[in-house]
């Protein structure tokens, strides 16, 4: 029965392997340990390289089994190992820890042969070498194939690697998804163009070529038919490259798109849809405002030839009365003829057919026009109505004069219409802005009429809205006034801002940008 490795001394009888010179002169001159030990694994001879692999000097070896060097973890199955070896008389091979002196733990590789010597006795001559640094590096390969593979694991993804040569040469897929993909047998060890549809193939190929000329990761998107439905894929293809930098093949990551793609797909339709909707509503909205545009033209020449007729007929001979009757049939004439006005103005601007002018004008007779028209109603009212331009305002401007007279005019009208007694007041001066901002004309129009609620401030610019129905009733009007007004002001890039008190009145505030004539203007004669 064998024993286990010795720490006796050496017995003096050395092998005969041993004993020639030619022997431990080569043994000395390898970089890697050797040692000749008895059965009982002791010592006659050991290299400089493997007394300094297992951390002791050559002389204080000779003699010690090897076993007292292994670390005591990995110690019995390496003696049981070691006793089955001389048992069979094979050779015998080990990877285990020693422990040096001063705590320091080291890898080692041991293979060793039986040696018959003349005297009948086995003599086991044996190479080691420390594998430290190579089972470092396999441990921490391992551990980040284990890392990855747990990453991999937690997303949806399926990664792929293929040579140079298109074929697969790794897989891997998320065990969560199994179910899904095709086993890894299917792919590896063969090409791109054994698995996958020929227009696939093309498009992977296309992507591939892109890859290596431009060193770039590329993405393509393709269907593969399933077992129980077609399935989308977006697949990024980079190129991988060797210990030289040189590509020796390519990783794909494929990503399931088909819930991406039934979006996109759904969204494109809902867009297809919205869009169609959207030129049907222009469409109709042309059509509203062709229509609205057409009957306006065609009521405003009887109504024209209405107010011009009734004019000639106040001028005959008539009784009270009868000149009565012809008063409220120019007036009537007139308001609806201002209706007309409106609802051709909100249908030209709601068809985009805004165009503003440019000419120089005077600023004095802009205003004075557009007062003219409301002086005699406010009159009748017994409001007074007073206008002042300051002196710092600038007369002679450049832009549409007759838009801005309409701005005006609508809400002198407007603040005429809501008043019942007290005043009108239109102040114009220059605005205060900062320094470096654009020069403006600020345009104040206040009046002491009914005022509207904090509430309902939003909607008074809406078209067709006015404070609340019982407003409509009592006073009258379509309510496109002051939407005409805020259009009108955001194609002049101009604001406009209202501050109201039930029962106090209204302000409206218009902040205009400047444009200076190109031309100074007359001041008017005295």
């Amino acid at each position: 029965m064998s024993t286990p490795p010795s720490t006796a001394k050496p017995s003096g009888d050395e092998p005969a392997c041993e004993r020639l010179p030619s022997f431990r002169a080569t043994a000395e001159a390898l970089p890697i340990g050797v040692f000749v030990a008895d059965s009982r694994g002791a010592f006659s001879y050991i290299n400089q390289r493997a007394a300094a692999i297992v951390g002791i000097a050559p002389t204080e070896a000779l003699g010690l089994g090897w076993a007292a060097s292994i670390h005591a973890d990995d110690r019995a199955p390496i003696i049981d190992a070691w006793q089955q070896a001389i048992r069979d008389r094979r050779p015998f091979a080990l990877l285990a820890r020693v422990l040096r002196r001063g705590g320091a733990i080291r890898w080692i590789e041991v293979r060793a042969s039986a040696v018959r010597e003349r005297e009948g006795a086995d003599a086991w001559v044996g190479l080691v070498d420390d594998i430290s640094e190579r089972r470092t590096s396999e441990e921490a390969r391992l551990e980040a194939e284990a890392s990855l593979r747990s990453t991999l694991n937690a997303v949806a993804d399926l990664v792929f690697e293929v040579d140079t040569d298109e074929r697969f040469v790794r897989f891997f897929q998320p065990r969560h998804r199994a179910e899904l993909y095709a086993p890894p047998e299917r792919f590896l060890g063969r090409s791109l163009a054994e698995v996958m549809p020929p227009e696939v193939v093309t498009l992977g190929r296309a992507a591939i070529e892109r890859a290596k000329e431009s060193g770039e990761t590329q993405v393509i998107e393709y269907s593969l038919p399933m077992p129980e439905s077609e399935r989308w894929f977006q697949t990024r293809i980079s190129p991988r490259h060797g210990p030289n930098g040189e590509i020796d093949g390519y990783v794909l990551v494929a990503r399931d798109a088909t819930e991406r793609h039934h979006h996109l797909a759904e969204l494109q339709l809902r867009r297809s849809e919205a869009e169609a909707l959207a030129a049907a509503a222009r469409a109709a909205d042309a059509a509203k405002g062709d229509f609205l545009a057409n009957m306006s033209h065609e009521m405003r020449t009887p109504l024209s030839a209405v107010i011009g007729l009734s004019e000639l007929l106040r001028e005959s001979d008539l009784d009270p009365e009868q000149e009565r009757f012809v008063g409220l049939i120019a007036a009537s004439a007139r308001t609806l003829l201002g209706l007309v006005e409106d609802v051709l103005d909100f249908s030209r601007i709601e068809a985009g057919r805004l165009d503003l002018a440019s000419a120089d004008f005077d600023l004095r007779q802009v205003v004075e026009e557009a007062l003219a028209p409301v002086s005699l109603r406010a009159a009748e009212k017994g409001i007074e109505l007073h206008e002042r331009i300051a002196a710092d305002a600038p007369i002679a401007l450049r832009g549409d004069a007759d838009r801005l007279r309409q701005v005006i005019l609508n809400l002198v009208d407007n603040a005429v219409k809501f008043t019942e007694v007290g005043e009108v007041a239109v102040e114009i001066r220059a605005a205060e802005l900062a320094p470096g901002r654009r020069p403006a004309l600020l345009v104040v129009v206040e009046d002491s009429g009914i005022g509207v609620p904090t509430d309902r401030l939003p909607q008074i610019f809406e078209p067709f809205r006015q404070a609340d129905g019982s407003t409509s009733r009592r006073f009258g009007g379509t309510g496109l006034g002051l939407a005409i007004v805020r259009r009108i002001l955001a194609e002049m890039g101009a604001t406009i801002a209202v501050e109201s008190e039930v029962g106090v009145g209204s302000r409206f505030t218009l902040t205009i940008p400047l444009v200076l004539a190109e031309r100074a203007i007359a001041e008017p004669a005295l």
